[in-house]
């Protein structure tokens, strides 16, 4: 779908008095016109997906979503038409737009000067420019990554790699640089000598996914749900040869190869989504100046670099003089993953069975496509421990990025329809979260650390199902 051809549609027949919002999440066009208010008290919904369907939405509804909606562009072709007439040196045409009845006479002007066709190629092209300038400065589009900014990403990792991080902190160690209110944690890989590198983590709540991470590798190393629940940039470093196709071409225009030098890989994950490489401005925005202050403190680090014989957070700081200050931290309390708090006041009204369910949480190593878009699927699985079978193991897309919702949402129709049980074993934070969710009772909720075998035999198998499962099947429910 290409977002801009179905905009500009929508702005071809906008009209004096018409306001036009956009649904960037949900992908909608809210026409707001005074007439149809008054008549419906009702606001017309246009939705773009594969087909334009269109709907409405009432005024209470609406409210609730206004302050979310991003205003259109109004064109005005009166602008344009001067524009084109200054650009055709036709001062007759550009003087009648000044007076009354500057439409029909401007059409008259172009019919005599046989300039109807370049006229109307110039507005698409002028409405093509607004569209894109409205879409990049909301974030809709972004603008691509740059020769010259790949050179300075380029270079201020290879700064980084001659600092050799790895040798001071191991990846079960991590850092958090606070710098002008901003918090940026981070993982240096390559203690063992295998993978070189660095993750890199924004905000509190980027940190917070990181000790998410960090407890469920410790629970199960051989997981991928820890991949999975990544939201961050990780940049590796290979020699050339070693690196993909896509790796060496992005790095091929910006510079020469060089033997027996390892190159940085740059690397962008979501939640729920495959990993995709850097080619975005924002990114390279975010990447590069975190990586700056990162350098910043190696640089102050190596100069008398702590030896600690546990694993440790150091707490830095870098002033606006780029003086830097760190210290030992004391350990994070544990992390709970972000969800909707709304859920905690939904009270579905479950019948309950006299069964205990075992519930774990995998992810899928293979992609699926849904409305051209790749995602990597969750897939709870829930063992029935009374009759040893497994009773619910579906995939669930997760599109933004709130998977507890997701997956409690489904489970929640689930019990609906089957009955909840009278309690639930989970296995790491993310189940128990979940199920406390859904039965609002932690009596009912036992922790245990070791998987029930029949459900580590059915993840086995599963998941060897999904690494070999030809891609063009993709695995749904």
């Amino acid at each position: 779908m290409k977002l801009l051809d179905k905009l500009m549609d929508y702005l071809y027949i906008s009209k004096e008095g018409e306001m036009l919002l956009f649904d960037p999440k949900g992908f909608r066009i809210f026409f707001i016109e005074d007439e149809w208010l008054k008549e419906h008290n009702k606001i017309l919904v246009h939705t773009i997906g594969k087909e334009v369907e269109m709907g409405e939405i009432s005024i209470e509804d609406f409210s609730l979503l206004s302050n979310k909606l991003i205003p259109f562009p109004k064109p005005n072709d009166i602008e344009i038409m001067k524009d084109f007439a200054m650009m055709q040196k036709k001062p007759d045409m550009h003087k009648c737009l000044y007076h009354k009845g500057a439409y029909g006479n401007f059409k008259k002007y172009l019919k005599q000067y046989k300039l109807i066709d370049a006229y109307n190629s110039f507005r698409d092209k002028y409405y093509k420019q607004i569209i894109n300038d409205w879409a990049i400065q909301y974030g809709i589009l972004e603008k691509k990554i740059s020769k010259s900014e790949i050179k300075k990403l380029v270079n201020v990792a290879l700064d980084m790699a001659s600092f050799k991080p790895w040798i001071y902190f191991s990846d079960l160690d991590y850092f958090t640089i606070h710098h002008q209110g901003q918090e940026i944690s981070y993982v240096i890989l390559g203690n063992h000598g295998t993978c070189y590198g660095v993750c890199i983590y924004f905000g509190r709540e980027g940190k917070n996914e990181l000790l998410i991470e960090s407890m469920l590798a410790n629970i199960d190393d051989q997981s991928t749900l820890t991949f999975m629940l990544k939201n961050s940039y990780a940049i590796y470093f290979d020699f050339y040869d070693d690196l993909t196709p896509d790796d060496q071409d992005f790095l091929d225009p910006a510079i020469k190869e060089i033997e027996d030098i390892m190159y940085p890989q740059f690397n962008c994950f979501k939640i729920g989504k495959p990993f995709s490489h850097i080619t975005k401005k924002s990114q390279f925005n975010q990447v590069y100046h975190a990586l700056n202050l990162l350098n910043i403190f190696l640089d102050k680090y190596i100069e008398k670099p702590r030896r600690y014989n546990d694993i440790f957070h150091l707490d830095i700081t870098i002033d606006n003089n780029y003086n830097v200050t760190f210290k030992k931290a004391k350990p994070d309390e544990t992390p709970i993953p972000s969800f909707d708090l709304s859920l905690l006041e939904d009270k579905p009204n479950f019948k309950t069975n006299n069964h205990t369910y075992a519930f774990d949480l995998i992810g899928s190593p293979t992609p699926v496509v849904k409305d051209g878009e790749g995602y990597l699927p969750f897939i709870p699985v829930l063992l029935d421990i009374n009759t040893k079978k497994i009773v619910y193991a579906f995939p669930i897309v997760i599109e933004d990025g709130d998977y507890i919702a997701g997956i409690y949402n489904e489970l929640k129709e689930f019990f609906l329809s089957e009955r909840a049980p009278k309690e639930i074993i989970c296995y790491n934070p993310i189940t128990t979260l979940i199920a406390t969710l859904l039965l609002k009772d932690n009596n009912r909720i036992i922790m245990e650390d070791i998987v029930h075998d029949r459900i580590k035999e059915f993840e086995d198998g599963l998941f060897e199902q999904l690494c070999h499962k030809n891609n063009k099947e993709p695995f749904v429910q």
